[in-house]
C-alpha cells in the first residue's frame, strides 16, 4: 500500500510539477497561438494564452500593438484562470485589427507572444428579386439586384442558364449603380425565357441568386407578336 501511495505522489508531482510554488523558480513559457484564418465584420474572435510551463503564481497580460488591453463590456472580455488568460471579441470591427500580445510574468522572468488578427470585410448577402409577372413578347423588361449586407468594393456579374452574360446594344444593358446592379432585357423574344442568377463578390466572399423570366405571347409566321 505505501508503494502504491508512494508511485502515485510521483506522477501527480511529474504532472503538476510545471504549475506549483516552489523554492526554486522556473520562469514561464507561453504555448505558441493565433488567431482563426478568416476574421470577418461582426463575427467574434477568441484567442487563448496557454501557460506551457512556469511557477506560480503567474500574471497575465494583453496587449494590443503594445498597449495594454482592459475589460470592456461586450467588446473585449478577458477570461482569467491561473494557467491561462482568453481573450474574446465581439463583434468584431474593423478597428480590431492589429498585433495582439500575451505576456507572463513571474518571480523568475517572463514570456510573450503575438498574434496578428486581420479583419476582413464582410460577404455580400444578395436581397431576394423577381422579374415582373406578365411579361410579353416585343417588349422591354428589367430586374434590379441589391445587396442587405456587404463589405465594398464589390463587383457584380450576371448569367443567364449559367453562360456570362454582357451588355449588348439594343439588347441587354447591365448597369451597376453604386452597389447594386441591374439588368435591362430589350425587344424581348422565346429565346430569353430562361433563368437569370446575379453574382456578388468581394474579398471575403460571395453570393448568388437566380430569378426565372418567364415571357407570354407568340411569334406568327409572319414575324409578328400576338398575345
Amino acid at each position: 500500500m505505501a508503494s502504491l501511495l508512494s508511485a502515485t505522489c510521483i506522477v501527480f508531482y511529474i504532472y503538476c510539477a510545471s504549475f506549483v510554488t516552489s523554492s526554486v523558480s522556473d520562469p514561464p513559457m507561453i504555448q505558441p497561438f493565433n488567431f482563426p484564418p478568416n476574421v470577418h465584420l461582426g463575427s467574434q474572435a477568441r484567442l487563448t494564452c496557454v501557460l506551457l510551463r512556469g511557477t506560480l503564481p503567474v500574471r497575465f497580460t494583453w496587449k494590443k500593438n503594445g498597449k495594454d488591453i482592459n475589460s470592456s463590456g461586450k467588446i473585449l472580455q478577458l477570461i482569467k484562470h491561473e494557467t491561462f488568460l482568453m481573450l474574446e471579441i465581439k463583434p468584431v470591427t474593423s478597428d480590431h485589427t492589429g498585433n495582439y500580445t500575451c505576456v507572463a510574468r513571474n518571480a523568475a522572468g517572463e514570456d510573450s507572444y503575438t498574434a496578428l488578427l486581420v479583419v476582413k470585410g464582410e460577404p455580400p448577402k444578395i436581397q431576394p428579386f423577381t422579374f415582373p409577372m406578365q411579361v410579353e413578347l416585343g417588349t422591354q423588361t428589367s430586374v434590379y439586384c441589391g445587396l442587405s449586407k456587404g463589405t465594398r468594393p464589390i463587383e457584380f456579374s450576371w448569367k443567364k442558364n449559367e453562360r456570362t452574360l454582357k451588355s449588348v446594344d439594343g439588347k441587354i444593358h447591365i448597369l451597376t449603380p453604386g452597389g447594386s446592379t441591374v439588368l435591362e432585357i430589350q425587344r424581348l423574344g422565346s429565346s430569353d425565357i430562361g433563368n437569370y442568377t446575379c453574382i456578388a463578390r468581394n474579398s471575403a466572399g460571395e453570393d448568388a441568386y437566380t430569378s426565372s423570366l418567364v415571357v407570354e405571347g407568340k411569334v406568327s409566321e409572319e414575324g409578328a407578336v400576338s398575345i
